[in-house]
């Protein structure tokens, strides 16, 4: 896999078949993560393309997000697993200030996106101005291509994230299991380094 760390064109093997992108800030690769992930690299099989995933870096020192689930290692690793052949991933700083028609217009380029795959809560451009309908309204401007959006809530098996002995690994700050639940990973040792 090879990891892009600029808002730059995609050095793409084969720049005329473009690329299935999968956006998201994907923090913790979850099972939800990786339905979208999983999309876009299956749309890429089917198509001809390249599977790419678009996410970005938050400053060491951040008041948006949460704590991280994954090392960068890790998450890179998890990713690469996955299927992803680029990942894209500019300094936040370098894309704030994008407005929504600015941000597709740079994947649409610098990714050569042929699909595109999100979650129902991504949110794109300055102050998260865009949202998968703007996106939606965005690629019918510039052509028109595939976009899948994939429900926040997808079929989990029985006693998934209700659970209260789950709950209660997360409360006691079992972090392995929880990482290993939440991650729907089998055992969290496969990728979490101690």
């Amino acid at each position: 896999m090879q990891i892009i760390s600029q808002f730059a064109p995609l050095p793409l093997a084969q720049p005329e078949k473009g690329t299935a992108v999968a956006m998201g800030f994907f923090d913790g690769i979850h099972i939800g993560h990786r339905a979208v992930i999983n999309e876009a690299v299956q749309w890429a099989g089917a198509n001809d393309a390249a599977p790419a995933l678009f996410t970005f870096r938050l400053p060491v020192v951040n008041k948006m997000k949460g704590k991280r689930l994954l090392s960068t290692a890790d998450k890179h690793a998890l990713v690469a697993s996955l299927g992803v052949e680029y990942y894209l991933t500019p300094d936040f700083e370098e894309i704030k200030g994008l407005t929504p028609e600015q941000f597709v217009l740079g994947i649409v380029r610098d990714c050569r996106a042929r699909a595109l795959v999100c979650g129902e809560n991504f949110t794109f451009g300055a102050k998260a101005a865009g949202n998968p309908e703007l996106l939606r309204e965005l690629i019918a401007k510039v052509g028109g291509f595939p976009f899948y959006k994939r429900p926040k809530t997808l079929h989990r098996p029985k006693g998934s994230f209700t659970n209260p002995q789950r709950i209660y690994l997360v409360e006691k700050r079992t972090l392995q299991n929880a990482k290993s639940f939440f991650l729907g990973l089998r055992d969290g040792k496969d990728i979490i380094r101690k």
